[in-house]
């Protein structure tokens, strides 16, 4: 699900690809969290990427998430959590190029990273409360620090999808590109970074993100509140709701997936 490249971008650029759909699974986020590790342990490192090679890949697994128990909702939660605190601990940049949907976990995941840029075939929200749930990795927090607290509720409550032009629009991310322009465009970006002082990012980054990161123990009681509705009728409904949809529109999902 996860393919990690470090120190073969030249310039000292890593890139960490999703290459499957829903590649934030349960097994795919213990595979994100240690190819994360392994970049913050390379000592060439100075940027990080998060890019993907598939449209769905930054999505969850929502049958996975279905039936779990409260205590189980809970884990799931804080493991999401820790690949956010992992990126926020990383002593250089994390950008996030997401080219295709980016809904629930993988907006948060976009908005984990420090820079974040889309192409126009791209779309975002924090859908969670169409699920009965809210988001687990950190989003509520992420979304009101870039997009101000009244829109990020409003996306929140409504959980509403909106598209790469929005996302501009309301700071979400910093640019729209053609899908054949953007990961040219983020090397450019993460090419500028490092030729810049090497400490003077460390720095800049370690100060800002003791600002913007909650603290682990907040973390922890985020995720209890994340796993509040699991197990209720509400929850079920309607995330088994969301699968029988998914599963009709399957056939239309893989021809778009065959035009990639």
């Amino acid at each position: 699900m996860i393919s990690y490249d470090a120190g073969k971008n030249k310039n000292g650029i890593s890139t960490i690809t999703l290459t499957q759909p829903q590649s934030l699974s349960i097994q795919g986020k213990q595979e994100l969290l240690s190819a994360i590790r392994k970049v913050a342990e390379d000592p060439e490192s100075r940027v990080l990427i998060i890019a993907q090679s598939h449209p769905q890949a930054f999505l969850v697994n929502v049958s996975e998430l279905a039936d779990m128990s409260p205590g189980e909702a809970a884990e799931y939660s804080y493991a999401g959590q820790q690949i956010a605190l992992a990126l926020a601990a990383l002593p250089f940049p994390a950008i996030a190029a997401v080219d295709g949907t980016a809904l629930g976990g993988g907006c948060e995941l976009a908005m984990s990273c420090d820079l974040t840029y889309a192409s126009t075939s791209s779309q975002f929200g924090q859908i969670e409360a169409n699920g009965g749930v809210i988001p687990a990795f950190g989003g509520t927090w992420n979304l009101s620090q870039r997009l101000g607290l009244q829109k990020a509720s409003e996306l929140i409550f409504t959980g509403a999808m909106f598209d790469a032009k929005q996302a501009k629009e309301w700071g979400l991310i910093l640019e729209v590109l053609e899908p054949d322009q953007l990961m040219p465009y983020v090397y450019e970006v993460a090419s500028k970074i490092v030729k810049a002082g090497r400490m003077s990012i460390t720095n800049a980054k370690k100060y800002y993100a003791k600002v913007t990161v909650c603290h682990s123990q907040l973390c922890w009681q985020w995720s209890r509140a994340h796993s509040h509705p699991f197990g209720t009728a509400d929850q079920r409904d309607r995330m088994h709701a969301f699968l029988n949809e998914q599963n009709k529109e399957a056939p239309a999902a893989e021809e778009k997936v065959r035009r990639y």
